[in-house]
């Protein structure tokens, strides 16, 4: 307790365990306690884990343009200092070829990002949750798609793709545990 490794609702919960085992508590009591204690650790989660992490995904690789279709698309670029938004349904063209110019090169990797107020677009008629990034590919012949995505809603996703809905609760709880626990752990630190 009180280590500055922990988290504070890590030290507030063992705080509670402890107090839980020196009390002599029913059997019934403990239950309320345990349904207390669970309400009180997701509460000190909302308030130390206010955002979620996001994570990358690369989509496509080297390709010579990017399509991408959406409401309300806005366009930034890294290297211009203005964004521009598409109203309405739109489709963008990206041509990636056309930006991959040497002045270009020199000023980073990042050709655009793309992104919406409903957070949902469009790529070969799939739907991605989240926002692209469309940056220079490692051998300079086209580019590459990047997705970045909410972690929760990527492991949501992953899971109802890895396992079968039918599967018990618990199994399912299971894997989206050690999957999120995978990413973070295979993912670098910021």
């Amino acid at each position: 307790l009180g280590s500055s490794n922990n988290s504070p609702q890590i030290d507030c919960l063992a705080l509670f365990c402890i107090l839980i085992l020196a009390l002599n508590f029913s059997r019934k009591e403990m239950f309320l306690v345990a349904i207390y204690l669970t309400n009180l650790s997701l509460l000190l989660l909302t308030f130390v884990h206010a955002s979620t992490p996001k994570i990358q995904v690369l989509v496509g690789k080297s390709l010579s343009s990017v399509k991408v279709s959406g409401n309300n698309i806005v366009k930034s670029y890294k290297h211009r200092p203005f964004s521009k938004k598409y109203d309405g349904s739109q489709t963008l063209t990206l041509d990636c070829k056309k930006n991959l110019n040497a002045a270009a090169w020199q000023k980073g990797p990042l050709l655009a990002s793309l992104s919406n107020d409903q957070g949902i677009l469009e790529w070969k008629k799939n739907k991605y949750q989240g926002d692209f990034y469309v940056v220079r590919g490692e051998n300079k012949n086209g580019c590459d798609l990047i997705h970045e995505v909410n972690i929760d809603h990527y492991i949501s996703t992953l899971v109802a793709k890895e396992m079968n809905r039918d599967w018990p609760l618990e199994a399912l709880k299971a894997q989206a545990v050690a999957a999120r626990t995978c990413l973070l752990y295979t993912s670098p630190s910021p």
